[in-house]
């Protein structure tokens, strides 16, 4: 009974603690101390003349020295090859694991108790699906995708080496001598308490410490602390990360073997890593396929901005006369970017001085509208660099009806008759229209000294914006006023006259029927805006990298993680299955935090900048190829990441205080994903001259899709005739039906 009891309570104690049995570890480059001896970089351990093996993508992380993605959307694309051998059924099955993805960023953040939700076991066998020898492209690129976001295999990182001592004075059994003392550490994180932990997935894990577990070719011993599960009943290498670099055999999935999703600890390194709690130095770097930019404010260089008049702006670049040349010079800076046109009627009216047939004789001449059709041109501007500093929506506004004539005044009341002159009335009205302010941001600094809006700048990058800080609360107020319609051109000093009467000497008599009566009439709209004065700094791009392809630090801000701002972002090739790729740009919202101690910068804070990256080919790139090497059959293969540490930035003299492998940031190099094209193999023994294709010793593996369900699997590729059945006839069959002896 006691016996008993003492189990019961241990089994409850298990219970009460599940939520510390989860671990997750985190990838990066090599340390120095990583060793190919210690079980690191096995991929240059030579064994038969051949790699122990063909893919070992990286070292265990410290806990602050992980590697991450910060750029918010990362691109893939599938070019002809993949889409002509895996058909759109390969392309959806790739595309679930993406949305597996991109869902789980989305929600993982939702509420502290999320982890609780999320499954420790996602392992299942399709047992027909092994039997075929099949390979489920889903779980494949799920695994390839976890490790592509930093994580690393918990399952082979829980128990490592960090060193071992030699003295030459100990020996195994056999003689050969082994270290006197192996030095052993975790690399597994809880994602809850952040402390070490042998538990994956709910797992134990134990090891065991074998010298000389790989022997290479050059006679050299590679130790490893190999872990081991004491509970035979338990559920090993459930992690998905696990699923492609952990044990040995990384890269190579298992038959019949498929995910139904990422497991709990999975999910819980991702939210650690990517938290927006977990702060980091961190810049934005290129590469040889994108370019990143930054936006920068100048904290050296304050300058004053002003605005200009909204709805003046909008009657010269909406549906107006004026070409593009007009517009230029009115608001030089001006980033035009397209225009379109129409055509229209309009009525032209032409007002002039003259005496109708149906007045009395001796009448002084009238103002007379004369109105015609003529076909004009409307243009409608389009532009990038323009912003509204206040106001913007259609509103009543007053706006004052300027006439102004010149001329006989005989019918005006309150002039007397035959009077000629200069009259100007003005009419106040209310109607609606947009008001407001704007300020143009001009891409390259070009104004002189005394320019409104456009400020000569210190700065060797395009102009991306300003940084407000101040605004001066006593506007100007600026009136301006708009030419309506006239009769010509203003008068002169020379038209502007009374009439001679002929008194003068070496004149003559006019009878006033004369063509020197003077005729001129204009009607302008007048209006006023304010016009307000702003301090600001300017903001400039700033490159990231000192140049195209280059992988240097560059701008480097205090960073949170991405948190549920990452995803993955389809995107084509030009045309239905081309190979070229137009380059595009994506322009992203990033925090960061600056040092408020900061003597050059008073108003460091936690703030927001602008990303904007400029993607000349997708970040992944799926398609199909031979990846027969050496009598080495490849199933698929993607590229390992490329690592940017910034350790150095992250910590003070570092050269003097041990080394630290990170943190720091993956790289958005372009990633290629082969699968293979090569899908019926088989090995055939050599057995004499008359048997050559006699023995078969099996097929390699093949592609699919499966999942717990009866339904079949899909084989790949996608063809009428290449179905379940025709696999297994293909399997069953001693000899394949192309080859007669």
């Amino acid at each position: 009974m006691g016996t008993l009891m003492k189990k019961l309570m241990v089994v409850a104690a298990l219970a009460v603690t599940a939520y510390t049995m989860q671990a997750f570890s985190l990838m990066g480059p090599w340390a120095t101390w990583q060793t190919s001896t210690l079980s690191y970089q096995l991929t240059t351990v030579i064994v038969d003349g051949e790699p122990f093996v063909y893919r070992d993508s990286g070292g265990p992380m410290g806990l602050r020295e992980g590697y991450r993605v910060n750029i918010p959307v990362l691109t893939y694309a599938f070019d002809k090859t993949f889409m002509e051998t895996y058909g759109e059924e390969g392309v959806a099955e790739v595309e679930r694991a993406f949305e597996t993805i991109n869902k789980t960023f989305k929600e993982m953040y939702s509420s502290d108790s999320y982890l609780d939700t999320v499954p420790t076991q996602v392992t299942r066998y399709n047992y027909r699906a092994m039997a075929l020898g099949l390979i489920d492209i889903y779980s494949y690129t799920l695994a390839g995708l976890v490790e592509r976001l930093g994580l690393a295999s918990p399952e082979r990182f829980c128990w490592t080496l960090r060193d071992t001592i030699t003295s030459g004075n100990v020996t195994d059994p056999n003689g050969n001598v082994v270290p006197d003392s192996y030095y052993t550490i975790r690399r597994n994180f809880d994602p809850v308490t952040l402390e070490t932990t042998p538990y994956v997935n709910g797992t134990l894990y134990s090891y065991r410490i074998i010298p000389g577990v790989i022997v290479d070719d050059s006679g050299t011993w590679i130790h490893d602390a190999v872990e081991v599960v004491p509970d035979p009943s338990a559920i090993a290498y459930s992690s998905v990360a696990g699923g492609v670099v952990g044990g040995l055999n990384q890269g190579f999935a298992v038959n019949g073997f498929y995910y139904t999703g990422l497991s709990r600890d999975d999910v819980g390194g991702l939210r650690w890593l990517y938290s927006p709690s977990n702060y980091a130095f961190e810049s934005m770097p290129s590469s040889g396929t994108s370019s990143a930019a930054i936006m920068t404010p100048q904290y050296n260089d304050p300058i004053i901005v002003t605005n200009i008049d909204l709805a003046q702006f909008l009657i010269d670049v909406e549906q107006t006369t004026n070409t593009q040349a007009q517009v230029e010079a009115l608001y030089p800076g001006l980033n035009i970017t397209g225009r379109t046109w129409t055509n229209v009627l309009v009525n032209r009216t032409n007002y002039i001085y003259t005496n109708s047939p149906w007045m009395p004789v001796g009448m002084a001449p009238v103002l007379t509208p004369v109105v015609t059709k003529n076909i004009q041109l409307l243009y409608s501007y389009t532009y990038d660099n323009v912003y509204t500093n206040y106001g913007g929506t259609v509103t009543e506004d007053v706006i004052r009806l300027v006439t102004v004539s010149s001329g006989n005044q005989s019918g005006n009341p309150w002039m007397p008759v035959g009077a000629t002159g200069t009259v100007t009335n003005t009419t106040e009205i209310k109607t609606n229209r947009v008001t407001g302010g704007i300020m143009i941001m001009a891409n390259v600094a070009s104004a002189g000294v005394g320019e409104t809006n456009q400020p000569t700048l210190d700065v060797t990058n395009d102009l991306a914006g300003y940084k407000f800080i101040y605004t001066n609360p006593y506007p100007l107020r600026v009136a301006v006023t708009n030419l309506i319609a006239s009769t010509g051109d203003v008068p002169t000093a020379s038209t502007n006259v009374t009439e001679d009467t002929g008194t003068g000497t070496g004149g003559t008599v006019d009878d006033g029927t004369g063509t020197n009566v003077v005729t001129y009439f204009a009607q302008y709209m007048a209006s006023s805006h304010d016009v307000y004065e702003y301090l600001a700094y300017p903001i400039t791009w700033s490159s990231t990298a000192s140049a195209e392809g280059d992988t240097n630090a560059g701008v480097v801000l205090y960073r949170p993680g991405l948190g549920s701002n990452l995803r993955f972002q389809r995107v084509n090739f030009d045309g239905l299955v081309g190979n070229t790729y137009t380059p595009t740009n994506m322009f992203f919202s990033n925090i960061f935090y600056m040092d408020m101690s900061s003597t050059t910068n008073p108003y460091a804070q936690l703030d927001t900048t602008v990303i904007r990256r400029q993607i000349n080919s997708p970040d992944m790139v799926f398609s199909a190829g031979d990846l027969m090497q050496n009598g080495n059959y490849f199933i698929g293969r993607y590229s390992t990441n490329t690592w940017l540490n910034l350790s150095a930035e992250n910590r003070v003299n570092v050269s003097d205080e041990g080394e630290v492998t990170g943190p720091g940031v993956i790289v958005p190099t372009q990633s290629s994903w082969v699968f293979t094209s090569l899908l019926d193999v088989w090995v055939n023994m050599y057995g004499g001259p008359p048997a050559l294709f006699e023995q078969e010793d099996g097929k390699f593996n093949t592609w699919a899709s499966f999942d717990g369900t009866t339904n079949d699997p899909v084989i790949y590729p996608i063809s009428s005739t290449r179905t379940l059945k025709w696999l297994e006839e293909q399997l069953t069959n001693s000899r394949p039906a192309s080859v007669n002896p």
